[in-house]
């Protein structure tokens, strides 16, 4: 991917830069995704996606890959939302990025701006992202990264419902017999 970056004169972008940089996606992407300046006569192929856009932050001459910001900009406004939101949930999970930076960011586009309020560093897997996503958009109230008894769970959904999402684990109370 980075030799046809470079052969393109271009670099990764979106949810190929996503994938470079380590992020969760719900499906790997189909076609290469490149980023080209916005006057670049450099044409898509039929295996690429060429995403024309003036950066976030100002790459290095020699730089093959988007910046994160860029790559969660361009994320934010190819894909659905809720797979969009899954890539930078993973980025805050990561660490690559943190909630106040996100907030900071002028961002280009609406659907990036929506992503910005609503993802969350909560949410452990991608499994907890659609959960959590599912549970807000039908209104349900939810607390995520509960401790009950001194173990801690993924969720509590309404007044009690305990959902653990990925793995398994065994509570016990004091009370066994």
């Amino acid at each position: 991917q980075l030799v046809e970056a470079a052969r393109a004169r271009s670099r990764l972008a979106c949810v190929s830069a996503a994938s470079h940089h380590g992020l969760s996606l719900l499906r790997p992407p189909t076609v290469l995704h490149l980023w080209a300046p916005p006057d670049a006569r450099t044409p898509p192929t039929a295996l690429s996606r060429m995403h024309r856009s003036r950066p976030l932050l100002a790459p290095r001459p020699d730089q093959l890959v988007e910046s994160l910001p860029d790559a969660l900009a361009h994320v934010a406004d190819c894909l659905p939302r809720l797979e969009a939101l899954i890539v930078w949930e993973s980025a805050l999970r990561r660490g690559l990025i943190g909630r106040h930076e996100i907030r900071r960011i002028a961002w280009p586009h609406l659907a990036a701006r929506r992503l910005a309020a609503e993802a969350s560093h909560l949410s452990d897997s991608l499994l907890e992202t659609l959960l959590a996503a599912g549970l807000r958009d039908h209104g349900i109230p939810y607390r995520q990264q509960v401790t009950l008894l001194g173990s801690p769970v993924d969720f509590v959904v309404g007044r009690g419902l305990v959902v653990q999402t990925d793995g398994y684990a065994y509570h016990s109370s004091s009370s066994q017999r």
